[in-house]
């Protein structure tokens, strides 16, 4: 005996993925790559299509949220990691110009 009505009709068991929610869900980690044609794409596209679904669709809610979360955590990772590049090569700027400046005299 089928558990619903809904079962029997459609053929798909409730509480499973349609095709646009998997779509959506893809599309959440898909569009950070828009971060390579707009400054801060990276960020905002996944940010827009999670906004605009999360609602609609459970798995874009959870997808989203980690699609998001990946993106902001990269991002000031690479802040970071710019942050100590600058520090380390204006340190190397300074040594070799103190060196410069004793070799000269």
């Amino acid at each position: 005996m089928p558990e619903s009505n809904q079962t029997m009709n459609s053929g798909t068991p409730p509480g499973a993925q349609t095709q646009d929610e998997r779509m959506f869900a893809m599309f959440c980690h898909l569009s950070a790559l828009v971060g390579f044609v707009f400054p801060f794409g990276n960020i905002i596209a996944p940010l827009v299509i999670w906004i605009l679904k999360k609602d609609q669709y459970p798995l874009v809610n959870e997808h989203g949220k980690e699609a998001n979360a990946i993106r902001y955590n990269l991002t000031l990772l690479k802040k970071d990691e710019m942050a100590v590049f600058y520090y380390r090569y204006d340190n190397e700027n300074v040594l070799y110009s103190i060196l410069i400046c004793c070799a000269t005299q």
